[in-house]
C-alpha cells in the first residue's frame, strides 16, 4: 500500500503545479453536483397527483391553517411553494405577484448554480491545456539547452504536458454528463411547477 501511495505521489508530481487548481476544480465540480442533485431530488419528491389534492381541499374551502398544517407532512417543491404562496395571498398580495416571486425564489437559485457548475466544468480542460503548454515549452526549453541532462528533462516536460491534459479530461467528463443530468431534472422540476401553477390558478378563481 506504501508502494502504491509512493508511487501515485510521484506520478502527481509529476504533473506540475497546474494539478493543485485542477483538484480544487474537480472537489468543486462534485460538491456542485452532489448538493444540487440532492436538492432536486428533494423537490421532486412530491407525491403524484398532490397539485390535484391541493386544488381539491382549496375548492372545499379548507381554511388556509388546515392546508397549510397537511401540507407540513410533505417534502417537496409543491408543499414549499404553496404554504408560501397561501399565506402572501391571505396577507393580501396580488395571487400572480406572489406566483411569480415564488417561481424566481425556487428556481432562479438553479440558474445560477448551473453556471458556476458549467464555469468549472470548462475550466477543467482549459488548465490541462495550460499545463501542455507549460510542458511543451519545458519540453523545447530542454531540447535547445547543451551540456546538461537533456533526457530527463525533455521526459520531464512531456510528462507534465500529458498528465496535466489526463487529469483536465478526467474531471471535465463526469462534469459534463452529471451537468446534463441535472438540467434534465431541473426541466421537469419545470414541468411540475407549470402544472402546480395552473391547478393553483384554477382553485384560487374558482373559491
Amino acid at each position: 500500500m506504501i508502494g502504491n501511495f509512493a508511487e501515485a505521489l510521484h506520478y502527481w508530481t509529476e504533473g506540475g503545479p497546474l494539478l493543485i487548481p485542477l483538484a480544487f476544480v474537480c472537489f468543486g465540480i462534485w460538491a456542485y453536483f452532489l448538493n444540487l442533485h440532492r436538492r432536486l431530488k428533494n423537490d421532486l419528491s412530491s407525491p403524484q397527483g398532490l397539485e390535484d389534492e391541493i386544488e381539491h381541499r382549496i375548492t372545499n374551502h379548507e381554511t388556509i391553517a388546515e392546508i397549510c398544517q397537511w401540507l407540513s407532512g410533505y417534502k417537496g417543491l409543491l408543499a414549499r411553494s404553496t404554504v408560501y404562496v397561501l399565506m402572501r395571498v391571505s396577507e393580501g398580495k396580488n395571487f400572480r405577484d406572489v406566483l411569480f416571486e415564488c417561481r424566481q425564489r425556487e428556481l432562479s437559485f438553479f440558474q445560477r448554480q448551473f453556471l458556476i457548475l458549467t464555469a468549472l466544468v470548462t475550466a477543467a480542460p482549459l488548465l490541462g491545456l495550460l499545463g501542455t503548454v507549460f510542458g511543451m515549452i519545458d519540453t523545447f526549453w530542454a531540447v535547445s539547452q547543451y551540456g546538461v541532462d537533456t533526457a530527463n528533462m525533455v521526459a520531464g516536460g512531456i510528462s507534465q504536458a500529458l498528465i496535466t491534459t489526463q487529469f483536465g479530461l478526467v474531471t471535465a467528463l463526469p462534469g459534463v454528463f452529471g451537468l446534463m443530468r441535472l438540467k434534465q431534472m431541473y426541466r421537469q422540476l419545470e414541468l411540475l411547477f407549470i402544472s402546480y401553477e395552473n391547478h393553483l390558478s384554477f382553485a384560487l378563481r374558482n373559491t
